[in-house]
């Protein structure tokens, strides 16, 4: 019965060992993305303040786009949703032994205020309809009028619209998460990798 006793307890104390070891690999691969995660965010943003998330160029806005009530340009007239660049967020959510982090329009916000239809929106281009704009016809005509009068002509024979065109807006599709995804997937991959063993090995990351 000793050595029954003795072998259960070595028996127990291994599994014990092992659940240890098991849980700081866990631990240490959530570290590990967790880190990932917050480089991309922070890349991402970088990227789309510049409209280039994966280096992909984004289409440019329209003139009617670019400009204010007064004709001149907006800020970041030149540079296609890089005001976007604050709705980026990563998130880590825990289910069970497993994490999910996310990378992209994450905000906590999203939802609450309905920006995400229009992110999705604006990321796949379409046709959009605005009745509002049938009546704008008038007052995007004042703004070309003012561009003539500077001599911007090239500019302002955008704002002077067909009836029959008003009321539709040509949206291009300007994915931003996708091309991302499809230039840092493997970097990140390798990074979270590289960064698992080193919290294996015991440093600081």
């Amino acid at each position: 019965m000793k050595g029954a006793a003795l072998i259960w307890r070595n028996a127990a104390q291994f599994k014990k060992d092992l659940d240890a070891v098991e849980t700081k690999r866990v631990k240490a691969a959530h570290v590990a993305t967790k880190k990932e995660g917050f480089r991309l965010r922070g890349k991402l943003q970088s990227e789309l303040a510049s409209s280039r998330p994966g280096n992909a160029r984004l289409a440019p806005y329209s003139q009617i786009a670019r400009r204010k009530k007064s004709g001149d340009l907006k800020k970041n007239a030149r540079k296609p949703l890089a005001g976007m660049k604050y709705l980026i967020r990563y998130k880590a959510e825990k289910t069970g032994k497993n994490l999910n982090v996310a990378v992209g329009f994450v905000h906590p916000k999203m939802k609450r205020r309905g920006w995400e239809d229009l992110v999705n929106r604006l990321q796949e281009g379409g046709v959009a309809y605005d009745r509002a704009r049938k009546l704008k016809g008038a007052w995007l005509a004042n703004i070309g009028a003012r561009l003539l009068k500077r001599g911007q002509g090239n500019a302002a024979k955008f704002f002077f619209l067909k009836k029959t065109t008003r009321g539709a807006m040509r949206l291009p599709a300007r994915p931003v998460i996708d091309p991302f995804i499809r230039a840092n997937m493997t970097e990140a991959l390798r990074n979270i990798e590289r960064d698992w063993e080193r919290k294996m090995a015991g440093e600081r990351i």
